[in-house]
């Protein structure tokens, strides 16, 4: 969905555009079911090497159920911390579906329409920041020595500027 055009003035933050997300809110979906899956499989080892081990404590069961027990509990505590993981590389690709103004300029470029296939890195709006233009010229010996470096000029468009070079020179 795009929020603004060629032209537009924007302010840093502001929202350029949502990319479509179907892909990241289902894979979202699928790693927050992982979780779940996972946080059970936790609470039945936790509880297998709980019992496991009162029973090798009291001798009723050999020590290599012992073993095996805090293995499957591990084994469990990993997948959760994998599937949360999953959740949090989920996270940020959908924050990274918000496009929102680096900082605040006139968009040069925006994409032409919805339905654009993006790849990722590729930049898909241009901003420039016009608060501070450099403006080069060239002007005739007889009005050369009215401008000096300091001084304000007005421009074609109203915009005041500031004289901050003369270079000299002669083609």
């Amino acid at each position: 969905v795009l929020k603004v055009k060629s032209g537009d003035v924007v302010k840093q933050g502001e929202l350029l555009g949502v990319l479509d997300s179907t892909e990241v809110n289902a894979s979202a979906q699928a790693a927050a079911a992982q979780i779940k899956a996972a946080e059970a499989q936790l609470l039945l080892a936790q509880d297998a090497e709980r019992r496991t081990s009162a029973m090798v404590k009291s001798g009723a069961a050999p020590e290599a159920q012992a073993t095996q027990a805090t293995g499957q509990l591990s084994l469990a505590q990993a997948q959760l911390d994998s599937a949360k993981a999953q959740a949090a590389l989920n996270s940020a690709m959908l924050r990274n579906h918000v496009l929102v103004a680096p900082f605040s300029g006139v968009i040069t470029k925006a994409p032409s329409g919805v339905g654009t296939m993006v790849t990722a890195g590729s930049p898909q709006f241009h901003i420039k920041d016009l608060s501070r233009l450099k403006l080069v010229g060239t002007m005739g010996e007889v009005d050369a020595g009215l401008l000096k470096v300091g001084s304000e000029v007005v421009l074609a468009s109203g915009r005041r500027a500031k004289i901050t070079a003369i270079l000299p020179s002669v083609d």
